[in-house]
């Protein structure tokens, strides 16, 4: 039996400072590592994974952006 482990193109992401929420694209992603996103296709947001809170964290034009990070699936594939 195979599995196969498929990651979303997006994340949502929300602003520690205002509350709002937004889906980014993802450009690069190592699990627990970085995670680098597209903000609204335009801006580029670098992403440090915290390891006491478990979420990533990056900061932009004096805001602060945070995001659990992508889901990831594992499927099985097989009988």
């Amino acid at each position: 039996m195979n599995i196969k482990t498929t990651i979303s193109d997006t994340c949502k992401l929300e602003c520690v400072d205002n509350g709002k929420t937004m889906i980014a694209d993802i450009l690069d992603f190592r699990q627990q590592k970085r995670l680098s996103v597209s903000v609204m296709k335009s801006v580029k947001l670098e992403m440090r994974y915290n390891d006491r809170t478990h979420i990533y964290e990056g900061n932009m034009g004096g805001l602060t952006f945070t995001t659990v990070g992508p889901l990831i699936e594992n499927i099985k594939q097989g009988r």
